[in-house]
């Protein structure tokens, strides 16, 4: 079986575990990822001590491994540590992105949060811009435009006259 083939598997189990909040041996992560049982100790000790603790004989998926994505505990078991992250050009009909390295630890939830924040600006102004958010700004313009027109009207001499002309009164 492919090792990718095997971290899928035991970040599967992992993670049923933790929803489960259900104990675990050795030997059943071993069995679960297809790893012998003195690599299963090896991957606990080196790689997976943030993600297993130890109660007694049993083991247990900390409430962690729910955040991590299987693309971030497969890196966890390669050799070769990557000097760059992998970029991608997302293109739009009318915006070209482009992504840039950034020196953080963790780009990758940046970018997932900046989407995130993207998503409910762009759900906040489609709300806003509902035909009924539009009626009421209508409204409120009317009400102003027709506040105003009284205003200039009581406020200005020839105004107040040619009022007083349509309404049937004399001056």
């Amino acid at each position: 079986m492919p090792n990718q083939e095997k971290y899928r598997r035991a970040w599967e189990f992992l993670t049923e575990r933790a929803r489960d909040d259900a104990s675990f041996s050795v030997e059943d992560l071993a069995a679960a990822a297809d790893w012998t049982p003195a690599n299963t100790r090896t991957n606990l000790s080196k790689r997976l001590g943030e993600l297993v603790h130890k109660e007694g004989t049993r083991l247990y998926a900390r409430p962690e491994i729910l955040r991590v994505r299987y693309e971030d505990f497969e890196d966890l078991f390669r050799q070769k540590q990557r000097l760059f992250a992998d970029y991608v050009l997302n293109e739009t009909a009318s915006v070209l992105v482009y992504e840039f390295f950034m020196p953080l630890a963790r780009e990758d939830r940046l970018r997932e949060a900046l989407v995130l924040q993207r998503r409910l600006q762009r759900k906040r102004a489609a709300r806003l811009n509902s035909p009924y958010r539009f009626l009421a700004r209508l409204r409120a313009w009317l009400c102003s435009a027709a506040s105003f027109r009284l205003w200039v009207s009581t406020n200005h001499a020839s105004s107040s006259a040619g009022v007083q002309r349509r309404l049937g009164k004399s001056s």
